[in-house]
């Protein structure tokens, strides 16, 4: 986000007090100038921004009221590319990575930033603008509570996670506006998944409000050895 200081022979206290930056922090004082200085390079195209970085910035102009903040005109997608900010929208829920272009998506670190980055922003969440839903097959998807399905139980079990309630409809072939997706979640809250590692560990990861671990869920499901935990 911003340039490295150029070795000037000065102590890391001096450089602070000159208004050099060492880490990713709003001054309280100060937040309307420092979010307007952030949205300003985050929205210039010749800077060259880490995808890390831009989503913890996200994340922290996410924290500040709304009305400290005038949206700006042009922001940094989930690509790395700026646009106007009209074209776009603040992902708030994974399902959405599927159909929508990276070059539209603005994210921050954590689903829960989203609401709060949309309102700082001034832009909709991908949610209230997408009508996408599950495309009918022949064949209906059948319903399996979590519970009863023995794969998903071994997984839960290794990684020490708790069965959530209620099951998954699974599909042969999971398509949302004839796009293949491994999983979705549709406006009633039902989950959805592809019969794959990839779709059920995804799905089950969500449900059990553990996301972070849909990497290894998957892995285990393709293959459930304690060594792939334990190694």
């Amino acid at each position: 986000m911003f340039d490295p200081v150029p070795e000037v022979g000065l102590s890391e206290d001096l450089l602070a007090l000159t208004g050099v930056r060492g880490e990713l922090a709003l001054d309280p004082d100060h937040a309307a100038e420092d979010a307007e200085l952030l949205c300003e390079r985050l929205g210039d195209p010749e800077r060259r921004v880490p995808t890390g970085v831009v989503l913890r910035v996200h994340s922290a102009l996410s924290a500040l009221p709304p009305e400290d903040v005038e949206p700006p005109e042009r922001v940094r997608t989930l690509a790395g590319s700026v646009c106007d900010a009209a074209d776009t929208v603040v992902l708030d829920a994974p399902w959405f990575l599927a159909i929508w272009p990276a070059e539209r998506l603005v994210a921050a670190a954590d689903f829960a930033d989203a609401p709060a980055l949309a309102d700082v922003l001034d832009l909709p969440l991908a949610s209230e603008e997408t009508t996408a839903t599950v495309d009918e097959k022949e064949g209906e998807p059948s319903f399996a509570e979590w519970a009863e399905l023995p794969a998903i139980g071994e997984v839960a079990d290794l990684l020490g996670i708790s069965l959530p309630a209620g099951g998954v409809l699974i599909h042969e072939e999971l398509t949302v506006v004839g796009t293949p997706v491994p999983w979705w979640c549709d406006d009633s809250g039902a989950l959805h998944a592809a019969d794959s590692p990839e779709g059920l560990a995804r799905a089950f990861a969500w449900a059990a409000n553990r996301w972070a671990d849909r990497v290894s869920v998957e892995r285990l499901l393709d293959d459930p050895d304690p060594r792939a935990v334990l190694g």
